[in-house]
């Protein structure tokens, strides 16, 4: 119910977390649409992934880690290639100035869902011949995507349960001089919500782009 009360907007379109640099870094959501970009506030966005977003996990060892972390064999699928009926969730750190980072990465700090649910972030590797998953609900602590100078990359997001998801997704930079960049300024988080199934969307959504 509290995703209600918020009246967050839902989001099909293509949407990145984009990192940028005010005394500090910065992270916000922003939709990327045929008529512009628009930055999202601070916990703004709602990503509905309905039930045709539903897929079989292919049998065999190319997705054997993504089966094993998810838990099951099929999982509402987000995927890394853009599919214009789903959200298309990326991340990018093109606007940010890397003159005094030496590595940037993303985490998921935290994470809230339905019970027993587990999710995934990762795509396939071609040159290792398999899905590669790089953060799971399981690992998340322990897990990150590095992100090179001026990057704008998309993964494929899974999910085993319907419900909501809420991950709160945590952006740290090492600095190449730590004098020049106080503790506080390395780090910047951001709350990333889903809404898996069809029940779940029509819950939160009233189909015109509004919280209920």
């Amino acid at each position: 119910l509290s995703i209600r009360r918020q009246r967050q907007m839902c989001i099909r379109d293509s949407i990145s977390t984009v990192l940028k640099e005010e005394g500090g870094l910065w992270m916000r959501s922003r939709l990327d649409t045929a008529s512009g970009k628009e930055t999202l506030p601070w916990n703004g966005a709602v990503l509905e992934v309905p039930n045709s977003a539903k897929q079989q996990i292919p049998d065999g060892a190319p997705a054997a880690d993504l089966r094993a972390v998810l838990g099951t064999a099929e999982a509402w699928e987000l995927p890394e290639s853009q599919n214009k009926s789903l959200p298309w969730p990326g991340f990018s750190t093109e606007g940010l100035d890397y003159a005094n980072i030496e590595k940037l990465a993303y985490q998921v700090e935290s994470w809230e869902g339905p019970d027993g649910g587990a999710w995934a972030i990762g795509g396939f590797n071609p040159a290792r011949g398999k899905f590669v998953v790089q953060i799971d609900s399981a690992k998340h602590a322990s897990q990150e995507i590095e992100l090179p100078q001026g990057s704008h990359m998309h993964t494929g997001w899974y999910f085993s349960k319907p419900g909501f998801y809420t991950l709160t997704l945590k952006a740290e930079a090492t600095p190449k001089d730590a004098s020049k960049m106080k503790s506080w300024q390395r780090v910047t988080t951001l709350p990333v919500t889903f809404a898996v199934s069809d029940d779940a969307v029509a819950f939160t959504c009233d189909r015109n782009g509004e919280a209920v």
